[in-house]
């Protein structure tokens, strides 16, 4: 979605932009945004304005993108171990949303909380493991 916005700012403003570098990238996505895609539309119009080369750098977000110190950058996804013809899918998503909840250091959202109860509710194990 980043990537996204870059490239229409980068129309709008007239101003051509190289893909975001790693670092950059790293730091976009460990941000929690919260205000949502909003919030990112901002910090990338914000870049491609500040940006005096096609390069957008760090030095180009928002300090406090920058600090992460809302939610600090996730760690990296480690892959699910499935065993064919032992593990359900239920057992298989329980496991990722359980993943999920760690990755965002238990931060739970409205959303989110509906969503997990619905699909962990679906699962008799769930219920007695939660």
């Amino acid at each position: 979605m980043a990537e996204h916005f870059r490239t229409l700012y980068s129309e709008r403003l007239s101003k051509p932009t190289e893909p975001f570098a790693a670092e950059v990238s790293a730091v976009l996505l460990g941000y929690a945004y919260p205000g949502n895609v909003r919030e990112l539309k901002n910090i990338i119009e914000r870049a491609v304005i500040l940006t005096e080369s096609s390069r957008i750098e760090l030095r180009h977000l928002p300090q406090r993108v920058l600090s992460l110190g809302n939610r600090g950058s996730l760690p990296p996804t480690r892959p699910l171990e499935v065993v064919p013809g032992v593990d359900s899918l239920v057992d298989v998503e329980v496991r990722m949303i359980r993943q999920a909840m760690t990755r965002a250091h238990n931060v739970r959202t409205k959303r989110l909380d509906s969503w997990a109860s619905v699909a962990i509710s679906s699962c008799a194990a769930c219920r007695n493991s939660a």
